[in-house]
């Protein structure tokens, strides 16, 4: 998965001037999803947070006339930015979402509390603002059981704390590939990505499932296949 670049807010009156609205008609945010999440990431043997973040425009948005997603932390003085190159849609035109499960402090260090503003502009400067609250509670450090992936052949032992996971694919460039919610116990990465593997091909696993208690994803991976 690949990390986004974290950039220091820019002075008020900057910023201002770059999310400034050049249009009559501005796009809208029809709904908004974000989600913090514990990885445990077995390449880097690193266990750190990440957020994750996905804006619907409206239904008369089109997502060739978006141009940026902008997530902010005033508190902080942190935002990051999202673009055609960076995010990740999911949905059809007209019903689609755009984000990114990626959101993280390069040092490893929480990711910051409070509110936090989300625009979203398009190619001719409108914009459109949302917002929402990380829950300012500490993440848990211990006594939680992240889920795990066992690979033997074609079929892969899935372990979870919950009922339920989900297992994700990505290719080797980091872009997605597939994702399904699996039960606890013996799946086919066949079944998972909808077809047999290329034979030869790299493959990266990871498997999530929701904590209850903490409100948290606790996330495992890259799995290699």
């Amino acid at each position: 998965m690949v990390r986004l670049q974290i950039h220091r807010l820019l002075p008020f009156m900057f910023l201002a001037g770059l999310l400034s609205s050049c249009s009559n008609v501005p796009p809208r945010i029809a709904g908004l999803y974000s989600q913090l999440a514990l990885v445990n990431n077995l390449s880097e043997r690193a266990v750190y947070e990440q957020l994750s973040l996905f804006v619907q425009p409206d239904s008369e948005s089109r997502l060739s006339d978006i141009a940026n997603v902008y997530v902010i932390n005033d508190a902080a003085g942190l935002y990051w930015t999202l673009n055609p190159d960076t995010w990740e849609k999911r949905g059809t035109e007209g019903q689609f979402w755009i984000g990114s499960n990626d959101l993280v402090m390069p040092d490893g260090s929480p990711m910051p509390r409070g509110e936090y503003r989300v625009v979203m502009t398009d190619l001719a400067g409108a914009r459109a603002e949302t917002s929402f609250v990380l829950d300012p509670a500490t993440t848990p450090t211990s006594g939680l059981v992240f889920p795990s992936l066992k690979i033997s052949g074609s079929e892969i032992s899935v372990s979870s704390p919950a009922r339920s996971a989900e297992v994700t694919v990505l290719d080797p460039a980091g872009s997605f590939s597939a994702r399904r919610e699996v039960s606890a116990g013996q799946v086919s990465i066949d079944r998972i990505i909808g077809r047999p593997p290329e034979p030869g091909r790299r493959l990266d696993l990871y498997v999530n499932a929701y904590d209850q208690q903490h409100r948290l994803v606790l996330l495992t991976g890259p799995y290699a296949y």
